[in-house]
């Protein structure tokens, strides 16, 4: 059937699709004859799913006084055969920015907006200056129904729940589903889930999706429900299984909720609590849910009658009846003759050091003994002391390993696999080695070289390898870089003190300067043509104060200005656009104000 343009415009409207670019530098200026130009489109994901905000930016080599206009369009392949037809985009409920640099599309979110058939259509951006028209590269576009983004999920293992409940005898993950705790009735328990950042998968971001964490707490019949991914609740009634937590992990596209990704269900069951203390009450009353709130009763206390006490701490006690927990003043109870509160138990505390836990081994608070009564406390601040109802509550956890970035102590290369390591910061004698695949020869790869003061020129090395010195602080003062098998370019820049940001430079020609003693501060890398469809250029650097700064992309800054320190060694790698990045991404670069 042939399409018309009104048809294509309804289309355009209709479909559900996003492309979001991240372009993080500043275009270089070039003179060209007769005021000629040149049009870029940064990086973009065809990989789009269903609702969401198409976000894409062009961008040009020309001044920035450069009087310029802008016009997005739609393309279709011709029925009859005379190639691309053309229409001009406006704005309108949907399309946002036609007419400027930088277009937005909001889409809907329904599935049934999928249209497999969008790769019949193409856009482009059309940019006039200098009396000269140019066509940015035409890109095409792919959907993907929200079950696919299901898929992904699962495939990429993201959504895995893990949780902690603070206070509980144990409590084990809530993976399994029917997983089960135990707490003291009484007791706050501090629920939490931890979930992957989706932010941090280019083919999430890009798509404008995100978790949206939810817990709903069924205690004793009554359902609270937080919308974050924390929680407390203190359960006052014994019994098994009567108190059940359900994590919940909802999926969001541009902030509207999809679908439910996974569910998880832990039953706790709520244990007696030790009895500290017996006292006698001195007039009628009534045990409460909370401290002052009289519109929540439990149960009854008559004048005389005996009282089981789980905690006389403070200016209310917690007391046990019926197999619930209750509060109560401390006025109202007349303790037994042996025992005493808190307050008397300071008198006769004696100070016992705990044994401190190592990665892998746990350890013991340090507590204090009553030598009167014998109960066992921890003490919380400079002055507040915790009464401890179980031995086990004494235990540390082992700290667990605090891995290093991997560190690349031997680069792959075609014939032999590399080698890389990280150490523990808690114990450097820990330490982890894992081989780096070969290279594949047919794979696009990137070398670089650096100018290093009292050295010259370095030798070239290749994905990832250190390039200058680290601890001999040795200024680099220009730098090369290159790519291997690969259809495309690499352009890079670089700070120079006294002169700012250089040209941008490309294909193994000098960034920098070379005899002129000046410092390299801060680079820029990106990468053009095709090769940018499929890979995203990562590179970090060594500051002069700073050490390794945090791994950045495509363009974006690395290395610090204003503060007048040298860069002195640079790591660079070429990764798929699905991968994530190589190491830490914080504090990549720094400006001083």
């Amino acid at each position: 059937m042939r399409k018309t343009i009104k048809k294509i415009t309804s289309a355009i409207t209709a479909l559900a699709m996003t492309l979001s670019l991240i372009v993080g530098f500043t275009p270089a200026i070039h003179a060209y004859a007769a005021g000629d130009f040149k049009v870029y489109l940064g990086d973009y994901d065809t990989r789009i799913y269903a609702g969401g905000i198409n976000d894409i930016e062009i961008y040009t080599d020309l001044p920035e006084d450069t009087k310029v206009t802008y016009q997005w369009q739609c393309g279709y392949e011709s029925w009859s055969g005379s190639g691309m037809t053309w229409l001009d985009l406006d704005d309108n409920d949907k399309w946002h920015g036609t007419k400027t640099p930088h277009l937005q599309f909001f889409t809907p979110a329904g599935e049934s907006w999928v249209d497999t058939g969008w790769e019949d259509f193409e856009f482009r951006g059309v940019v006039k200056a200098n009396g000269k028209t140019k066509y940015s590269t035409s890109v095409r576009m792919y959907i993907y129904e929200t079950d696919k983004l299901y898929e992904d999920l699962d495939h990429d293992k993201l959504g895995s729940i893990n949780t902690a409940a603070d206070g509980a005898v144990y409590f084990t993950s809530a993976d399994a589903g029917s997983d089960y705790g135990q707490v003291y009735a009484g007791q706050q328990l501090k629920l939490s889930m931890s979930y992957a950042d989706l932010s941090k998968y280019s083919k999430y971001a890009q798509s404008e999706v995100e978790f949206a964490p939810q817990i709903v707490i069924k205690n004793n019949n009554k359902k609270t429900i937080s919308n974050s991914s924390y929680a407390t609740c203190t359960p006052l009634a014994v019994g098994n299984s009567i108190l059940k937590v359900t994590y919940c992990l909802d999926v969001k596209i541009n902030g509207t909720v999809v679908g439910t990704y996974t569910s998880r269900t832990a039953t706790f069951d709520v244990l007696t609590p030790k009895i500290v203390a017996e006292g006698t009450a001195k007039y009628d009353c009534h045990t409460l849910n909370a401290p002052y709130n009289e519109a929540t009763k439990l149960d009854e206390l008559s004048k005389g009658e005996t009282v089981e006490i789980v905690d006389n701490s403070g200016t209310w006690y917690k007391v046990l009846k019926n197999d619930i927990v209750g509060f109560v003043p401390a006025t109202a109870i007349e303790l037994d003759e042996t025992d005493h509160t808190l307050a008397q138990c300071r008198n006769y505390l004696v100070y016992h050091p705990g044994e401190p836990a190592t990665c892998t081994e746990p350890g013991t608070d340090d507590f204090y003994v009553c030598t009167k009564c014998g109960r066992v406390y921890v003490k919380e601040g400079d002055t507040a002391y915790n009464l401890v109802m179980d031995s086990g509550d004494l235990t540390i956890s082992p700290k667990g390993h605090d891995w290093s970035e991997w560190t690349l102590i031997k680069s792959p290369t075609s014939t032999e696999e590399g080698v890389e390591e990280r150490v523990c910061s808690h114990d450097p004698d820990h330490r982890e080695q894992r081989a780096v695949p070969k290279l594949d020869p047919t794979y696009p790869g990137v070398r670089y070289r650096t100018y290093v003061q009292k050295k010259g020129w370095l030798p070239w090395v290749e994905n990832g390898a250190m390039s200058g010195t680290k601890g001999s602080s040795l200024r680099m003062e220009a730098m090369k870089v290159g790519l291997t098998d690969a259809s495309g370019t690499v352009r890079y820049r670089a700070y120079v003190q006294k002169e700012g940001w250089q040209a941008w430079k490309q294909n193994e020609a000098m960034a920098g300067t070379k005899g002129q003693n000046k410092r390299l501060e801060a680079v820029q890398i990106k990468l053009d043509g095709d090769v940018a469809l499929d890979c995203n250029i990562w590179y970090r650097v060594y500051a002069q104060k700073f050490g390794w700064m945090g791994w950045t992309a495509n363009g974006q800054s690395a290395g610090t200005s204003g503060y007048a320190y040298r860069l002195e060694a640079i790591q660079i790698r070429l990764l798929n656009r699905s991968a994530s990045a190589p190491g830490k991404t914080d504090n990549a670069y720094s400006k001083k104000q």
